[in-house]
């Protein structure tokens, strides 16, 4: 019976070991952000947020230059024109509110259109990098309360991407 209890304890503890030697983390968000086709994402999402920046810098400047102007001309201006200076100053500024608004909304959405295609092509790389390794799971460690750092694969998987993913998928954010 002992030999028994004691065969039964050796197998489950040799199963569990293998479960654990199975399970890998790594941290996505500092592989999309260290990897070289992150990292050109970022610095090319950066550049055209700038640009853009400074357009829209001049653009408010010249309202608020409008603005004093109109200020300056109260008492000189017919209340009539005035009126008609001040709707067309309001309309022109919320056209700018708007355009800014929906600058920033493309900005976001560009982020996530070329963060999700860089999802989509470090997925096949874990699928592959699972199957070469024998692993059964890779989990976020965003969803890890403690792991041991021999665990955490991202390191390698940073590596991997840096080889294999094509940084020509980014090369049409330039072309906008």
């Amino acid at each position: 019976m002992k030999k028994l209890l004691k065969i039964i304890f050796i197998i489950f503890f040799i199963s569990i070991s293998k479960v654990y030697s199975e399970i890998y983390f790594i941290n996505l968000d500092k592989i999309v952000n260290q990897s070289e086709a992150g990292k050109l994402i970022n610095k090319n999402i950066s550049e055209k947020n700038k640009k853009n920046d400074l357009e829209f810098k001049k653009k408010r400047d010249e309202l608020k230059k409008q603005e004093e102007e109109l200020i300056n001309q109260k008492n000189i201006l017919s209340e009539e024109d005035f009126g008609k200076k001040l709707n067309t100053l309001k309309k022109n500024v919320n056209d700018f509110n708007l355009k800014n608004k929906e600058r920033l909304e493309n900005q976001r959405k560009n982020l996530v259109v070329y963060k999700t295609k860089l999802l989509k092509s470090i997925e096949p790389i874990l699928i592959e990098y699972m199957k070469e390794n024998n692993i059964s799971y890779i989990l976020q460690k965003k969803n890890i309360l403690i792991g041991r750092e021999d665990l955490d694969k991202t390191d390698e998987i940073i590596n991997i991407v840096n080889q294999k993913v094509d940084k020509i998928i980014f090369n049409d954010w330039q072309s906008k």
